[in-house]
């Protein structure tokens, strides 16, 4: 190859990304040359001043404006879920500079997602801190290249996919624009890797086809719900019947009673957590049954539901529900502690100080990760965990269960093989809505 040739080094569905084989004498000889270009000029030419210029700023769903310093400041333009990208952006440094996840940094993604607007995205990077502000779902015009390099038309549209009659697309976002806005991304943030996209529109979609929900559909087109917290709050702020001075999250936080054997610090903590779990669950609509028949709020599954003394008639209960679920996580907080077993619990314990931290720091996210994955195959990830990892090379409180969970995706040994990225993000997800719906963030 010759010099002022270039060459592929990753194929992307919108065309190649080129490297320059440069000449020593002039490292950036042709680097303008519009037919070919290398990487970094043609990331310059789509999100520099001559191409986009502005696009990704005018796609947020944040109006610009300046601060008392004259720094550029963000406010959401729905007034809602106030402080949750403030303090995305206020945990990003700290998990950064760490280079350890941060389980308090990385509820700064889930508070953002958990805000986002029926049509708006937000990338994430690998501690799950968001890159940048959210961006419409609108057609963005830039440069469209062949295969060999060439630009094949200066101004293209990417859309993000046909919209439908709520305005976003129906068939799920275009992975060619998804592309796209993570390339602006990477210009606009170099120190900076957008991992993965988060958005609300598979939840929007379903919620448009609940066909037992009239009032639902009815809302999302008259444009009375445009973002997912409303999503949520559509059914967790009905009224119970028989206790109609309640909302169900505060039915679910008030009324919920756990065994005695449940120390007073856990029972507190999962008051405050499993409001986010019915959030993620079933945004609370009790009227819910899933594809595996799972049923409630909880989504018992009927196996379960039948252990606990539920009758099929009941199972739309908020009542019995609650109920229920207080006997299972009183059973849950037993099981728990018997797989892990009392020789990892003693030495956990005497890692975290006390008996209460490590009750509220690490075995109630346990406890909900094990709703999800199985107490077995969780209390399994703990124990290989601990006999794998030296002390000094374990982290704090809550930092130590996202430690473990990434030991468990890692790990392919036993039971460990079943335990996936899904359920690696259920606990911090949980949180992070259970924070946003008690207006903690």
């Amino acid at each position: 190859m010759s010099e002022g040739e270039f060459k592929v080094i990753k194929e992307t569905e919108y065309g190649p990304q080129l490297v320059r084989v440069g000449s020593a004498a002039d490292p950036e000889a042709g680097r303008e040359d519009l037919g070919v270009m290398t990487d970094e000029s043609r990331r310059k030419f789509m999100f520099g001043v001559s191409a986009l210029g502005g696009a990704l700023a005018l796609l947020s769903g944040r109006a610009l404006l300046q601060g008392d310093d004259g720094s550029p400041s963000t406010q959401s333009s729905s007034g809602k879920i106030r402080g949750a990208t403030q303090n995305a952006h206020e945990h990003q440094d700290e998990t950064l500079e760490s280079g350890v996840r941060s389980f308090e940094g990385e509820l700064a993604g889930y508070r953002t997602w958990f805000g986002l607007k029926k049509n708006e995205v937000v990338f994430v990077d690998k501690n799950n801190v968001p890159v940048g502000r959210p961006v419409q779902l609108r057609e963005v015009v830039a440069p469209k290249f062949h295969k060999d390099g060439r630009v094949a038309m200066r101004e293209y549209k990417y859309s993000p996919g046909p919209l439908n009659e709520i305005g976003i697309p129906g068939e799920g976002i275009s992975g060619e624009w998804l592309d796209l806005i993570r390339d602006g991304l990477a210009y606009n943030f170099p120190d900076r890797q957008a991992v993965r996209p988060l958005h609300a529109v598979i939840d929007f979609n379903k919620a448009l086809h609940e066909d037992d929900e009239p009032g639902l559909v009815d809302a999302l087109k008259a444009g009375q719900i445009t973002d997912y917290k409303g999503l949520v709050e559509y059914f967790a702020d009905k009224p119970v019947v028989g206790a109609e001075h309640l909302s169900r999250v505060e039915y679910v936080e008030q009324m919920i009673q756990f065994e005695d054997s449940v120390p007073a610090i856990v029972q507190a903590e999962l008051r405050r957590i499993l409001p986010g779990l019915c959030a993620q669950e079933s945004k609370f609509n009790n009227g819910l049954t899933s594809v595996a028949g799972a049923r409630g709020i909880f989504q018992f599954m009927p196996d379960t539901w039948a252990h606990y003394g539920g009758t099929p008639e009941e199972v739309h209960s908020l009542r019995r529900q609650v109920e229920i679920a207080g006997h299972f996580f009183s059973d849950l907080y037993r099981e728990v502690l018997v797989n892990v077993g009392t020789e990892a619990i003693r030495f956990l314990e005497m890692k975290f100080g006390s008996r209460e931290l490590l009750e509220r720091q690490l075995i109630v996210p346990l406890m909900v990760n094990s709703y999800n994955a199985g107490s077995s195959r969780v209390a399994d990830a703990v124990k290989e965990y601990i006999r794998s990892t030296e002390v000094e090379d374990m982290p704090d409180g809550q930092d130590l269960f996202l430690a473990i969970a990434d030991f468990a995706v890692a790990s392919k040994r036993g039971r460990l093989g079943g335990y996936g990225k899904h359920a690696r993000e259920y606990v911090p997800r949980i949180y992070a809505q259970a924070e946003v719906l008690r207006g903690e963030q």
